[in-house]
């Protein structure tokens, strides 16, 4: 499953997607090589961070 197959999987649900962290941001989804500047405000603000292969799991793709 592609990037931007699982951001128009989400969309579909009717997420909106951002690339910077804000007050207003819900949750932090991190790739291969996340910015450690947007990882670190994220925890400063207490957002939630996931790995893409939790995002891949909860949009039911199978490892493999």
């Amino acid at each position: 499953m592609s990037r931007e197959a699982i951001a128009d999987e989400l969309r579909r649900q009717g997420a909106i997607l951002q690339t910077s962290v804000t007050s207003k941001t819900d949750l932090v989804i991190a790739l291969n090589n996340p910015s450690a500047a947007k990882l670190a405000k994220a925890e400063k603000l207490g957002i939630p961070v996931i790995t893409i292969e939790q995002v891949k799991q909860a949009c039911g793709h199978q490892p493999g």
